[in-house]
């Protein structure tokens, strides 16, 4: 657990691409797929990546609440000031991320109604606005706390790796 929370920001950016990028790859993948008519025929391959993707997925989520705990909440009360601005900027840049995937989603959905017709929606969509909802929400302060924290020092990295010195000099 000490290693989760001293791994370096490029590590942490690349837990969060992958986190946010695998289940879109997977709804994606398979609507081609079953579109195409081909999802019987390549399913020996499409299946192994789809449960990697899946797997990578969730292993993405629960490394994302490891690495920062509870640290993307600013009314935590265990922060200290420097914490608490880190937690207050993930908090207003994860509502710029939402407000920016919900306006791309809206133009692109007023593109398509525009050139191709009107859009029927059935339960299709369920899971993946669940998983959104459910999941993406939840994470997101956590995931971009991930994202703009800076590599901790040396010395937190020594110190939360466990390494402590024995008390009072004796060893028992």
């Amino acid at each position: 657990m000490h290693r989760l929370r001293s791994m370096p920001r490029r590590t942490r950016r690349l837990v969060v691409l992958g986190t946010f990028v695998a289940y879109p790859l997977v709804y994606l993948g398979y609507a081609v797929l079953s579109r195409a008519g081909s999802l019987p025929s390549v399913s020996l391959l499409w299946a192994p990546i789809a449960i990697v993707l899946m797997f990578g997925f969730a292993i993405g989520v629960f490394v994302i609440y490891a690495v920062t705990r509870n640290r993307a909440e600013p009314q935590a009360l265990e922060l200290d000031e420097r914490q608490r601005d880190l937690a207050i900027r993930a908090r207003a840049l994860s509502y710029g991320v939402l407000l920016a995937f919900l306006v791309a989603i809206a133009g692109a959905w007023a593109i398509y109604v525009t050139t191709v017709g009107p859009i029927t929606l059935g339960p299709e969509l369920l899971l993946p606005v669940a998983i959104v909802v459910g999941v993406y929400l939840p994470v997101l302060p956590s995931a971009v706390l991930a994202w703009i924290e800076p590599d901790a020092p040396p010395e937190d990295v020594a110190g939360a790796n466990g390494t402590r010195g024995h008390v009072g000099g004796a060893a028992g």
